[in-house]
């Protein structure tokens, strides 16, 4: 198996010196061991700096902005807004309502009757209602359906040969 690598790159981008790992321990030790100057253990500038005296009028200028009074700030109260919210709920709802009657006037139900025939063989032939035998069973005797039931005629051997070879799409079936 091959090596999938990009075809250009030969480098990581990432480098150490040579021998780096040999001697780190060692370099490690070392810094370890010397004795650190208090708070200078960093070389460098801190980032940061405060000004002089800074904390020792600190307290006194907190505790003089807890005591200044508060100016009132302008708020905007929402109740005044409710009544606008209240209009608006009740011109949705009534829309909704207005817009369901329009479009699905009351006298237009749909049930089974109001179904052509062909709709429902043709939703049966493209097999979206699946039953097996099982499920049919169930149906057949949860509505007490029995084959007593059902109006049965006599239909001669002629007629249904009749009707298969008109029907019946493959021929080589009516010779099985």
């Amino acid at each position: 198996m091959k090596n999938k690598m990009l075809p250009n790159h030969h480098k990581s981008g990432f480098s150490l010196p040579e021998n780096y790992f040999r001697d780190f321990e060692a370099r490690l030790m070392e810094e370890l061991n010397e004795p650190q100057v208090s708070g200078n253990a960093y070389k460098g500038d801190p980032g940061f700096k405060v000004p002089e005296n800074y904390f020792e009028g600190f307290e006194g200028k907190v505790l003089e902005k807890l005591n200044e009074e508060r100016t009132v700030t302008k708020v905007i109260p929402l109740y005044r807004r409710k009544k606008f919210y209240y209009a608006a709920a009740v011109a949705a709802v009534f829309t909704g309502l207005f817009s369901t009657l329009l479009f699905n006037p009351p006298g237009n139900d749909i049930n089974i009757d109001s179904l052509e025939l062909s709709a429902i063989e043709n939703y049966l032939d493209d097999e979206y209602l699946n039953f097996d035998k099982k499920e049919i069973s169930v149906f057949m005797t949860d509505y007490s359906y029995t084959l007593d039931n059902f109006s049965t005629s006599r239909l001669s051997d002629e007629a249904v040969l009749e009707y298969i070879s008109e029907n019946v799409e493959d021929p080589n079936l009516l010779f099985e």
